[in-house]
């Protein structure tokens, strides 16, 4: 996504910037200027001018191409993976090839000294190895007569061999040294210049990244709206959204993968229409898709996208707040009713009549009576304040008294559910939008369809019938056979005598 990829841009400079970028860092960045060089160049060829770009000639201008060509022509990525760190390539700098090149040809130089010194020492086998901060030393077989020879230096010995320094060996830490060494110094220090010639760019690179984030959110927002169908919004003064056939995006989608087709609804908020919409209704039955669907679509209104829907009328909304679903931060040290309670005050303090409020099932996360409360509180605070500060307000809720707590207010308020249909015992959702407050709970039909035991969801039918006719919990006996009440009473029986 674009803004996965201008963070990790962001890495990448603050890498180079510290002096700790790696192989992949410069590979990364030698990609992404290739291909923010060919949009630039798509671009230019085809004349193409949006006012959401900047100047194009001042975005993707030939810095960019120039530190591209620098980094293809001096680094050999291939080679830099194998040694995991920069390697610079042949015919960039002749004093570079030339040490290379004595470092290819050293086992040759040092095969070829060894056998001089085997017949100078007079052994049957020598050989010539390099030690760092030692430098180049011979190693002779064990009980070489060292000792007659004044011109040899014992450096140290292992059982197979006795590591020492000679005149031949001195002269070659003169002329070679580290070739490694000195290798590594030298693309190093060409490595470090490159760096500098990116950060003094580094201001080009983010304007490119950020002309070619939009031109990709652009495109991919018109092939959607060629492909969907969507239409394009019509922008008013007023505050209202409305819109005709609307649908979710992404829901039609997961709907078409299945098979099935998605069920349109209409929007209608502000104007002639109230602006707090209740919604009640079975898990399932579409009241969070919606919502949701209202606030997509209000925002690719915002951000200049067709919309989709067969037609909308939007207004100007200056804030999208919601309280959809809780993200629990160990951290934080707060609960998830609390986070809950920080996200709808949130919208009770900054929320205006020109706001778009979506208030998903608060209050679950505590008592029923407490949860009633606060959310009609919140519900009747927005309200009592009139449709023009009244926000733009959606609120779902499993609280089948709240339409008895809230002001009665048509022209403000008003309530909704999705159209149900019991078939041969079952439930199912037609998913249409309809006028109307459910007033019992389908929890019982949810738990069915989920495969919960029909004794489980006998009990739950009898413990629900007998609540909402007003019994107390203790009022409500359990059937149980013969066997069950003698075991029962048998284990009261021991309890008792514990206690």
């Amino acid at each position: 996504m674009p803004r996965e990829i201008r963070l990790k841009m962001q890495t990448i400079l603050k890498r180079f910037r510290a002096g700790t970028s790696t192989v992949q860092h410069w590979k990364n960045l030698y990609d992404t200027l290739y291909f923010l060089i060919t949009v630039g160049r798509i671009l230019h060829e085809n004349n193409v001018k949006l006012e959401l770009l900047e100047d194009i000639g001042k975005v993707f201008t030939e810095d960019l191409a120039e530190v591209a060509v620098i980094l293809g022509t001096v680094i050999d990525f291939s080679e830099s993976r194998v040694e995991n760190r920069i390697v610079i390539n042949e015919g960039v700098d002749p004093e570079l090839d030339k040490t290379k090149q004595l470092y290819a040809n050293l086992p040759g130089i040092l095969t070829g000294i060894a056998m001089e010194e085997a017949k100078r020492l007079q052994t049957p086998s020598c050989s010539i190895g390099y030690i760092p901060l030692i430098g180049y030393l011979t190693a002779l077989p064990l009980g070489h007569p060292i000792e007659s020879m004044p011109e040899l230096e014992v450096i140290y010995e292992t059982k197979d061999s006795v590591q020492v320094k000679s005149k031949k060996m001195t002269e070659l830490d003169e002329q070679l040294g580290d070739v490694k060494l000195q290798i590594i110094d030298k693309e190093t220090t060409i490595m470090l210049r490159m760096q500098k010639k990116v950060l003094s760019i580094a201001g080009l690179i983010r304007g490119a990244m950020r002309a070619a984030a939009t031109l990709d959110a652009v495109i991919s927002l018109a092939i959607s709206a060629r492909e969907f169908g969507w239409r394009c919004p019509e922008l008013v003064d007023s505050s209202t959204i409305e819109a005709k056939s609307a649908e979710h995006p992404l829901a039609r989608l997961i709907v078409k993968k299945i098979k099935k087709s998605f069920v349109v609804n209409p929007i209608s908020s502000g104007g002639d229409f109230s602006k707090a919409k209740i919604f009640t209704g079975p898990n399932s039955c579409g009241k969070t898709v919606y919502m949701k669907m209202v606030g997509v679509i209000a925002f690719l209104a915002h951000i200049g996208s067709f919309v989709p829907a067969e037609g909308a009328r939007i207004g100007h909304i200056d804030k999208i707040m919601t309280r959809l679903y809780t993200v629990d931060y160990v951290l934080e040290g707060m609960s998830t009713f609390a986070i809950d309670l920080n996200q709808v005050a949130m919208a009770i303090r900054r929320a205006s009549g020109n706001s778009l409020v979506i208030i998903d099932e608060f209050g679950k996360g505590t008592m029923t009576e407490v949860g009633l409360s606060l959310l009609s509180s919140a519900l009747s605070y927005w309200i009592e304040k009139g449709k023009s500060k009244c926000p733009h307000l959606l609120s779902s809720t499993h609280f089948h008294a709240i339409a008895s707590h809230i002001p009665v207010d048509h022209s403000i308020a008003s309530f909704h559910t999705f159209e149900t249909r019991q078939v041969g015992g079952r439930m199912r959702f037609l998913y249409k939008l309809i006028d109307g407050v459910v007033d019992c709970s389908f929890a019982v039909h949810t738990a069915k369809e989920a495969g919960i035991e029909d004794s489980i969801i006998d009990r739950c039918t009898q413990v629900y019938t007998a609540l909402k006719e007003g019994k107390s919990l203790t009022e409500i006996k359990l059937e149980e056979s013969e066997q069950e009440r003698n075991t029962n009473e048998i284990l009261l029986h021991g309890m008792n005598e514990i206690m």
